[in-house]
């Protein structure tokens, strides 16, 4: 169950830091707050692909009667 949560947490959350590189440039005040958004968003999505995957691999244990 858990896992299932922190797959949809973070299925969401990575589709919003995608929408940061996809959103126009007039949303900010200059050229570097666009720059800085976009590299806090990949440092996110990577957080988020690394804690996903340990997420994953730690409970996909079988259990054993």
């Amino acid at each position: 169950m858990i896992p299932d949560l922190a797959l949809m947490i973070s299925a969401y959350v990575g589709f919003r830091m995608v929408e940061v590189f996809l959103l126009a440039d007039t949303r900010y005040v200059n050229r570097a707050s666009k720059v800085a958004a976009c590299v806090l968003a990949a440092v996110a999505l990577a957080v988020i692909g690394f804690s996903l995957l340990s997420i994953m691999t730690s409970s996909s244990q079988i259990p054993t009667p």
